[in-house]
C-alpha cells in the first residue's frame, strides 16, 4: 500500500489534522457516501466520515446509521460499498477507486481533464487544470 492516509486525533489536547476522522473536527476530512452493511446498522447510504484506512480500497466509515469497513466503489454504493466524489478545475466529476497520501485512482463521471483508470493528485484546496482534483470534504 502506498502512504496511507493520516488520522485526525487529539493529543495532549491539541487536535492533530489529517485526512481521516470524524467529518465533525476541525479541519478537512475526507467525506464519502457509504452504505454500511444492515447487520451493522445502515439501511441506504448516507454521508460518513472515513474513521481507519484498512487498505488503498477498503476503509472504516462512521455514518449515521453506524459503522462498517467499507469498499470503495465508482457506483452508487451498495451495502458494505462507499463513493469517493472528486472534481477538477472545470467542475467535473470523478470517483476515487484507490486512495493513498497524495494520490488518488479515479473513473471519470463527468470530468474529461482524467482518464478513468489515471492516478492523479489530489488536495482539498482548489484544483489546478490538468494536474489535480479537489477531494470531497466536510
Amino acid at each position: 500500500m502506498a502512504r496511507p492516509l493520516k488520522l485526525t486525533e487529539t493529543v495532549g489536547g491539541t487536535l492533530k489534522v489529517g485526512e481521516i476522522g470524524l467529518t465533525s473536527n476541525t479541519g478537512n476530512q475526507i467525506q464519502a457516501s457509504a452504505y454500511i452493511p444492515v447487520a451493522d446498522g445502515g439501511s441506504s447510504a448516507a454521508n460518513g466520515s472515513l474513521i481507519k484506512q484498512v487498505s488503498g480500497r477498503r476503509f472504516k466509515v462512521t455514518t449515521g446509521q453506524g459503522t462498517g469497513i467499507c469498499k470503495l466503489v465508482a457506483t452508487a454504493p451498495g451495502a458494505g460499498e462507499m463513493r469517493v466524489t472528486l472534481t477538477d478545475s472545470a467542475a467535473g466529476t470523478y470517483y476515487a477507486t484507490k486512495i493513498s497520501k497524495h494520490r488518488v485512482q479515479v473513473t471519470a463521471d463527468t470530468g474529461t481533464q482524467f482518464t478513468t483508470g489515471q492516478s492523479v493528485a489530489w488536495t482539498f484546496d482548489s484544483a489546478t487544470a490538468n494536474q489535480t482534483l479537489t477531494m470531497t470534504a466536510a
